[in-house]
């Protein structure tokens, strides 16, 4: 016999309050993830981290859940972590560290050519 059949009203009353959740954004890393988890709490929105586990090793994304009605204003609480990461801006190596590798390649090629001729 299915739980249903035994207490309908039971079963009824739990899926009638349940929240309906809904994924709003997929991460690479749990941390991060979790960061929007916290910035939608903060705001007041209830969230939650779904496939932690599934992510031990990297492999699947990590989806950030929220109840139906609030995915409009969850979009716009994670609208400024949507931007892709382009790393530090810097323009080439600095003069002393080409320095430094010449320097280098030149100790490294000189302790070979002693070691050739010995």
């Amino acid at each position: 016999m299915k739980f249903n059949e035994i207490h309908p009203t039971i079963v009824s009353a739990v899926t009638r309050y349940r929240p309906i959740m809904e994924s709003i954004a997929e991460f690479a890393h749990l941390a991060e993830a979790n960061l929007a988890r916290a910035s939608l709490e903060a705001a007041g929105i209830r969230a939650i981290v779904a496939d932690e586990d599934a992510n031990a090793l990297g492999a699947l994304p990590v989806r950030v859940l929220v109840e139906t009605v609030d995915v409009d204003r969850a979009r716009d609480v994670l609208a400024p972590m949507d931007m892709p990461y382009e790393g530090p801006q810097t323009d080439g190596l600095p003069g002393w560290a080409i320095l430094g590798l010449v320097l280098a390649a030149l100790i490294a090629l000189g302790m070979i050519v002693l070691t050739l001729t010995h």
